[in-house]
């Protein structure tokens, strides 16, 4: 069963879809059980799908992104 450590540390590869069908299911598992890493990653979702809208007027730089995925990162419950 993986951790909430390890939620935190895939969940880019989860997002991105660069896991296989068996780590998909086992992550999706731990999400089942367990709120927090839920609700951090329902978060996570929501900022790539605000940062996705955005127009190209208003797009942020990359260091930008490391900052934002950093700071969720560090506080999964924010």
């Amino acid at each position: 069963m993986l951790t909430c450590r390890d939620i935190n540390e895939r969940s880019s590869e989860y997002l991105d879809q660069q896991m296989s069908f068996m780590q998909r299911m086992n992550f999706r598992m731990h999400l089942m059980l367990c709120k927090h890493c839920s609700r951090f990653m329902r978060q996570l979702e929501a900022v790539v799908h605000t940062l996705h809208r955005l127009s190209p007027q208003q797009s942020t730089s990359e260091e930008q992104l490391e900052e934002l995925v950093d700071k969720l990162h560090q506080d999964p419950q924010a």
